[in-house]
């Protein structure tokens, strides 16, 4: 390069020629070309420039006067401030005196926020201490007189990381002595990803060409006559890396359809001198050690800037053991028809979105007469819409590989016919490509059949629940005479003391209505089972003490048998965790069956043994047994074992039903055993034991008043409201009736009573509504009510507690229980 006319470099010039060096604007070559100097001087001027020396401008500063702060004010200042690199000046302890205005603007910085901070500590560099700590260390180095340049990242606007090339330079006085530090900094990032882009590029080409299982050749000039190729290329020609792998003067023989082929007539050489492409050529080739082989491929032409053809390439992969596979295929395609055809089910081969194979059994069941009517068809031609989302689901998973599951869906086949069909589908292949087989299989008879069966299952069930209201509501209905019954025997047993016979007479009165109350419980009791109403309070309880409730409730019929009873229980207190009522009622209910079956006089036993972690509970007579051939039957619903017509003992037949059903409940269980007609039976409930509870806190005693109310009765049952009148009023209480809901409010608010029995099934106004006036009335808002009532479910309690009742008794009440509740006019407790 020439620089004989060399112009005057003035420092203008050579601030000029500096800027345009950083900027970057122009070639150093072309600068060095139009001002006659050598890149090296113009490197120097730039450097110069970022390292802030003002004698590029002007001159250098006096002898032992070092630059200001306010040094750069001027041209300088203006030059600086003209170039979008980063320039600063710097104290030699590293503190930031100075910086140019573009890269604080790019940075949405102030001058502010960095004069006077140390340079590491500007907010470029705190986003990463070990950068912080790199600048730290350049600065220290440049302080020392050292020029630091190295690539940096540093936080710009929105937290972004432009790369720049960054240099700390010591700026030295005459007489070496370091006074300033200069950073500068050129944005690098556009270049920096641009040589990355290039080199992994590169790399990624390098690398394709390596690993691609496919012979890559690539020809430099127009007739083809020199070749390279990749590992690939030389390991099919069986080739040294550098040979040249052109047809040209080769031994290498190329054959199409069994004819040698001339070098011009190959692929690659077709489309360079024809400036086209070839695709899927497939040619034989033979190597000169006698392999031989076929390959497949395609070829296209390599041009330059202009346009013009100096080159091409080729891709060819050996297509030898594809030829034997298509073969393969088609043998395999063969017997796939010939097995489908055989097929009593339909099948179907779907690919892109259409049949392409149906066999007979689909033409048959989707109305089509030919193959050519379902093939070129789409699934969703014969499936509903609000199905089609369905379909493309399964659709898509089938292809990904999944295996989806059998499903039932209504079709609809060409003559219009509604079909319920069973799908089942998997990925398969069909002429070497992605398909799906589907089978298809009618299934119209067997849903048929079963919406049937579920029409039939949905009736007896309909059935059964109507069978359970039957019971809960002859329960209620059973109730309401029994009332009047209780309370007439209640009137008359005083009268009647004297008397014996009479006094036998009203025994008898009392026990059988006693036994009918029973029966009348235990269908509430069945019918709350076979519903799952049974609500249990668990708590610790004394197995002692259960077996002594029991014993005093079943007294009365073990008494009647005159049966004597052995207990057997361990000395040790023993609990378990259930209903207290609950489990004394399944331990009654075995009682008095044993006292049923068991000829007069007759003996029983209650025995309690440990077993583990698990309590025995056992109840054994000497009475009828119970056959081989009942015992599976014994426990069940409405179930008792065959007996003599003389021996009946009445009952329903479902007392063993409540008694497993309520053990079972509480985590238990009930056996039973006997050794056949005329040895007795055993029954056997088993629970887990728990930890003996600590002692309840004795409850304070209620007050008692025995002391005369006035009662009002409310209850469209003239007898049952009658009858209980003339009982309270026989014990001291006065008495009013009503026998209508309208009648009852009259008479609440004309003379407002102590308490009010009040029925709930009144006709009109029913005794909820009655209750929830009474209580928004003043007049009636405190007086106690109590339901008195032949509903006793635990809804009913709940309705009647949001009504306001305050107690709910269930038909026929005892006199123990009105004597309890006329003492205690208001409890704490809804019961």
């Amino acid at each position: 390069m020439s620089v004989a006319r060399r112009p005057d470099l003035t420092p203008g010039l050579r601030a000029q020629i500096a800027l345009a060096a950083v900027r970057a604007s122009i070639d150093l070559d072309e600068l060095a070309e139009r001002y006659c100097i050598s890149p090296a001087e113009i490197i120097e001027y730039r450097d110069r420039l970022l390292a802030g020396a003002e004698s590029l401008f002007e001159g250098s500063p006096e002898e032992g006067q070092p630059i200001s702060a306010g040094a750069t004010d001027g041209f300088f200042s203006k030059v600086l401030d003209s170039l979008f690199a980063f320039v600063g000046i710097l104290d030699i302890d590293g503190t930031l005196l100075q910086v140019n205005s573009p890269p604080l603007r790019a940075a949405e910085l102030t001058s502010d926020q960095v004069i006077g901070k140390y340079f590491w500590d500007c907010y470029w560099w705190t986003y990463s201490e070990a950068v912080s700590r790199d600048v730290r260390a350049a600065c220290a180095r440049a302080a020392a007189g050292e020029v630091v340049r190295y690539d940096v990242a540093y936080r710009g606007s929105g937290n972004s990381r432009p790369i720049i090339d960054f240099q700390l330079a010591p700026l030295k006085d005459q007489h070496g002595k370091v006074f300033r530090l200069v950073a500068s900094a050129v944005d690098v990032t556009a270049r920096k990803q641009q040589e990355e882009e290039l080199r992994q590029r590169a790399e990624e080409v390098e690398k394709l060409m390596d690993i691609v299982p496919v012979a890559v050749f690539i020809s430099r000039d127009v007739e083809c006559r020199k070749m390279v190729g990749n590992q690939q290329a030389v390991q099919l020609y069986e080739a040294d890396r550098d040979e040249n792998l052109s047809a040209d003067g080769s031994r290498r023989r190329f054959l199409k359809d069994g004819r040698e082929m001339p070098a011009e007539a190959l692929p690659m050489q077709i489309a360079a001198a024809n400036n086209c492409d070839v695709r899927g050529e497939e040619i034989d080739v033979i190597l000169p050690s006698g392999r031989r082989f076929s390959i497949w491929g395609s070829a296209t032409p390599l041009r330059d800037r202009n346009g013009q053809v100096r080159g091409a390439v080729g891709a060819f992969v050996e297509s030898t053991e594809r030829k034997k596979a298509e073969e393969a295929l088609r043998e395999s395609e063969q017997r796939f028809r010939a097995l489908a055809e055989l097929s009593p089910d339909a099948t179907l081969v779907h690919m892109d979105g259409t049949f392409a194979y149906a066999n007979a059994a689909a033409l048959r069941l989707l109305g089509a007469a030919k193959v050519s009517d379902l093939v070129g068809r789409s699934p969703f031609d014969f499936i509903d819409p609000s199905n089609h989302d369905l379909v493309r689901e399964r659709i898509r998973r089938v292809h990904n590989g999944e295996s989806v599951p059998v499903i039932e869906q209504p079709w609809q086949n060409l003559d219009g016919r509604n079909l319920e069909l069973e799908i089942s589908a998997a990925s398969t292949r069909w002429r070497g490509r992605a398909a799906i087989q589907i089978l298809l299989r009618d299934v119209s008879e067997r849903k048929r059949a079963e919406r049937a069966l579920r029409n039939s299952e949905r009736r007896l069930r309909e059935a059964d629940r109507r069978k359970d209201e039957f019971l809960a509501m002859l329960a209620h209905e059973l109730r309401n005479p029994l009332a009047p019954i209780r309370n007439a025997v209640a009137l008359i047993e005083p009268v009647l003391e004297g008397d014996p016979q009479q006094r036998q007479v009203l025994d008898i009165l009392k026990r059988q209505t006693g036994t009918l109350s029973a029966l009348v419980d235990d269908l509430l009791d069945v019918s709350r089972i076979t519903r799952g109403f049974i609500k249990l309070k668990r708590q610790p309880v004394m197995i002692a003490d259960l077996v002594s409730h029991a014993l005093e409730s079943a007294a009365g019929s073990i008494d009647l048998h005159q049966h004597q009873v052995e207990v057997s229980i361990p000395d040790q207190a023993l609990h378990v965790m259930g209903d207290p009522l609950r489990l004394e009622q399944a331990v009654v209910n075995l009682l008095t069956n044993a006292a049923k079956y068991t000829p007069s006089p007759g003996r029983i036993w209650i025995t309690v043994e440990t077993h583990g972690g698990e309590v025995a509970l056992k109840v054994r007579d000497n009475g009828i047994g119970i056959a081989p051939e009942s015992i599976a039957q014994i426990f069940n619903l409405f179930g008792q074992a065959n007996r003599e017509l003389d021996r009946s003992q009445g009952g329903l037949g479902v007392g063993l039903t409540i008694s497993r059903t309520l053990v079972e409940l509480q985590g238990g269980s009930i056996d039973v055993s006997s050794a056949g007609i005329g040895h007795g039976a055993e029954f056997i409930i088993s629970l887990p034991l728990t930890h003996s509870p600590e002692a309840p806190p004795v409850a304070p005693a209620v007050p008692t008043d025995s002391g005369s109310r006035r009662v009002l009765l409310v209850d469209d049952n003239r007898d049952a409201a009658d009858t209980l009148a003339m009982l309270l009023e026989a014990m001291g209480h006065h008495s009013e009736v009503a026998y209508s809901g309208e009648e009852g409010l009259q008479k609440a608010w004309q003379n407002p009573p102590d308490i009010i029995f009040l029925d709930i099934g009144l006709p009109g106004m029913d005794g909820y509504e009655v209750a929830r006036r009474l209580r928004q009335d003043e007049r009636s808002r405190d007086v106690t009510i109590v339901a008195l009532t032949g509903y006793g479910q635990a809804q009913d309690r709940r309705c009647s507690q949001e009504a306001g009742f305050d107690e709910h008794l269930v038909k026929p009440v005892s006199t123990e229980e009105l004597i309890g509740l006329l003492s205690n006019q208001k409890t704490s407790e809804f019961r």
